[in-house]
């Protein structure tokens, strides 16, 4: 595994990956280190095991996007959850697997949808979603809402789709990634009161199952799907609600969606999580 890993950093650090020459070292060292970790995560042959690195690349990426959003004070830092919450009240609470890091108040679930009664974390506009070889399967014009709200968020899945025609994930916050365009070949993502941005892919990720990662703090946005990734920062003009509450919303778009290994971290808002487990 070392050996793997310094060979993963020898190949970002000489074969020549494109970094800014502006860069600080820091900024240098965690594009490094994103670079090790997406090569390991392309190895890995477990599904969840990838998305456990992917997590770990999506948490550096919000580093390059806001190098001092570390140090600024904001609702989703002074909101961590301040009592203790039992494992066991968890596991009953929740359908998909949860674990809650006392130390930093994230709350992590994740859903493999071996089981039925994972769904139960999710509420659908009219009619009930379906699973399928672990995959929850959501009709065009429908919506799959999580239950949970949290300050800041960022969830990592595969989702499937026959064309990109409005498929995606969204948040009640007012930040939405969504696909489409005239051909379709396109990614958006907006984020109300900020400039969006949107980029075309390649011919072959225009149809299938795609990664897909969305997150959100109160001062960026980002998705990135398979190797495309688009960022928008938070402008003057956001609306409130961005830095309010989030729920995480999937989107079936046209003709319907499929999304697997969902892996959703962040950290609660407060008064939702205390009524929620009931504190």
């Amino acid at each position: 595994m070392l050996r793997s890993l310094t060979s993963a950093f020898l190949v970002c650090t000489f074969a020549g990956v494109a970094i800014a020459a502006d860069k600080t070292p820091a900024e240098l060292a965690i594009a490094k280190a994103i670079a090790v970790l997406e090569a390991e995560r392309d190895k890995a042959e477990d599904s969840l095991e990838r998305a456990k690195i992917d997590k770990a690349v999506r948490e550096l990426e919000v580093l390059l996007d806001d190098p001092d959003a570390d140090s600024k004070p904001n609702a989703a830092k002074s909101s961590a959850i301040k009592f203790v919450v039992k494992p066991a009240v968890l596991k009953k609470k929740f359908g998909g697997k949860s674990v809650l890091n006392p130390k930093t108040g994230e709350l992590t679930l994740t859903y493999d949808f071996s089981q039925k009664g994972q769904l139960a974390d999710f509420e659908t506009k009219s009619v009930k979603a379906a699973i399928a070889q672990g995959t929850v399967l959501i009709d065009g014009s429908e919506t799959l809402t999580h239950i949970a709200k949290f300050k800041s968020v960022s969830v990592s899945t595969n989702m499937s789709f026959k064309s990109m025609r409005g498929c995606g994930i969204s948040s009640t916050g007012g930040t939405k990634f969504y696909t489409g365009g005239q051909n379709p070949n396109t990614i958006y993502l907006a984020v109300d009161g900020s400039e969006g941005a949107e980029t075309i892919v390649p011919e072959n990720r225009r149809t299938g199952t795609v990664p897909v990662a969305l997150t959100i703090t109160p001062s960026a946005a980002s998705v990135r799907f398979a190797e495309d990734r688009l960022v928008v920062k938070i402008g003057k003009n956001a609306v409130p609600g961005h830095e309010e509450v989030h729920q995480l919303v999937f989107e079936g778009g046209v003709e319907g969606a499929g999304f697997s290994n969902i892996i959703i971290s962040g950290i609660p808002d407060p008064d939702w999580f205390k009524q929620f487990v009931g504190e």
